[in-house]
């Protein structure tokens, strides 16, 4: 069976359960750094993470909570992403910064985003623009990466933050909105720094773990700093991100039963979704929208003469073949019927929206013992140029009149007083076998036209 694929991704699929984490930062001294170097000057960037909280981040009654941040405390020259004023998102530039509206210390999951692009920073919660606006004298200088603090050492996250990434260009609303909900399984161009934090198992005894792996390119993994790792807090927790490497989308249309690459064989149409488990914990979400065609190749006897194809949809077409002479197509026997005159090995291709299959072979050695009444068939004058006068016993019945390959040219029904005539003149030169079919048995004789 051939399965035609609309759409088709390849994957090298490995089935071992890992589950996905995020970090818990306790707000007094847990922190993460890295020798990544970030974005420096005035040049494009965005960065974003999930983060969930309930600290209190207004000034004078919490203070500022920072997810990530590098370089220097030189005026101009620190870029911090963090919760503050309304307990909402800021990019801070060290002297100046843009807040955001949206409240994120709720309790909830958020996929947060700032971008920087000639100026312009944006701030997006959960794919959604929260605001806009201009900000001059950005000059970050590079190194001092941080996650959880600022670079100075103060102002501590206190919550949870999971697939921490920054990007040396700015993404716009739609790109942020399809890869904010996934994992990458292979580092995309301008991701230069990627923490997925999934080191470790969540809320079990982690102690030996100190390293959390950069994911991009640039492989500047970093170094937990003060965490308790064993518990529920200041560990590994269960992420948000459910597991996703990617969201995989197949539209599939099979000829017959279809495996998928999560290994499943599917044989009924339908929709199925599935996760496909990967040990580097970068599983895949699976959508299928698959289209099952199932062609029946099957073929019967069902006469003396004739042989018929079982598929009943009246879309299906057909091709009758001589599988003694290597499945050769039998001219013009293109009906769900073909009427044979020898005897021989024969099969159908059956042909189903865009599916095609072939039948067994079926082999027919008895026509000489069915064609007891020959005798009882006159024919004259033959060969003949034109005209045959048939003589045959009287009753009603059909002659047809085949090609050596079976494919029947003419068909009528015969006068049932015993005599006809017969007019070749349509056919071309050749030799014909003429086939009598009554009630009482059948005749067939060869004839010659000139």
């Amino acid at each position: 069976m051939n399965a035609i694929k609309l759409s088709l991704y390849l994957l090298l699929i490995s089935f071992f359960a890992s589950a996905q984490t995020g970090l818990n930062f306790d707000g007094n001294d847990d922190y993460m750094s890295s020798a990544s170097t970030g974005v420096s000057g005035a040049s494009e960037r965005t960065i974003e993470a999930w983060i969930r909280t309930t600290a209190n981040a207004i000034p004078g009654q919490g203070g500022q909570r920072v997810i990530a941040n590098w370089g220097s405390m030189t005026l101009g020259m620190r870029y911090t992403f963090c919760v503050l004023w309304n307990n909402a998102i800021r990019i801070e530039i060290g002297g100046t910064g843009l807040s955001g509206n949206i409240a994120v210390n709720d309790g909830q999951w958020h996929h947060v985003a700032a971008t920087y692009k000639s100026g312009l920073v944006q701030l997006f919660v959960d794919g959604v623009l929260d605001t806009s606006g201009n900000i001059s004298g950005v000059n970050t200088s590079s190194g001092s990466f941080m996650v959880g603090r600022r670079v100075d050492g103060v102002n501590h996250f206190e919550g949870d933050i999971d697939e921490l990434r920054v990007w040396d260009i700015a993404l716009n609303s739609s790109q942020l909105s399809v890869r904010d909900s996934s994992e990458y399984c292979n580092s995309p161009s301008n991701l230069i720094a990627y923490y997925k934090y999934n080191e470790g198992v969540a809320s079990a005894n982690n102690s030996t773990i100190s390293t959390a792996i950069d994911h991009s390119n640039n492989a500047n993994n970093g170094t937990l700093h003060n965490f308790g790792l064993n518990g529920s807090a200041s560990n590994y927790i269960s992420s948000p991100v459910l597991g996703a490497g990617l969201n995989l989308s197949e539209t599939i249309t099979s000829c017959g039963s279809y495996t998928a690459v999560n290994g499943i064989t599917y044989t009924q149409s339908g929709q199925y979704q599935d996760t496909i488990l990967d040990p580097n914990g970068c599983d895949t979400i699976l959508d299928l929208n698959l289209t099952v065609i199932n062609v029946d190749s099957s073929a019967q006897r069902i006469s003396a003469n004739t042989l018929e194809a079982n598929e009943a949809d009246t879309a299906a077409s057909f091709q009758w073949l001589n599988c003694a002479s290597n499945f050769q197509v039998i001219g013009g026997a293109t009906g769900k019927q073909f009427t044979f005159v020898q005897n021989g090995s024969y099969a159908v291709e059956v042909s189903l929206n865009g599916c095609v299959d072939t039948s067994a072979c079926i082999v027919i050695n008895n026509v000489g013992l069915i064609e007891t009444r020959a005798q009882e068939l006159e024919v004259y004058p033959s060969p003949t140029h034109q005209n045959l006068n048939l003589i045959y016993p009287p009753g009603p019945g059909v002659l047809n009149v085949l090609n050596a390959d079976g494919r029947v040219l003419l068909r009528e029904k015969i006068d049932p007083q015993g005599k006809m005539e017969l007019s070749l003149g349509e056919l071309p030169q050749g030799i014909y076998h003429l086939q009598l079919l009554q009630e009482q048995g059948q005749a067939q004789l060869l004839v010659q036209k000139l």
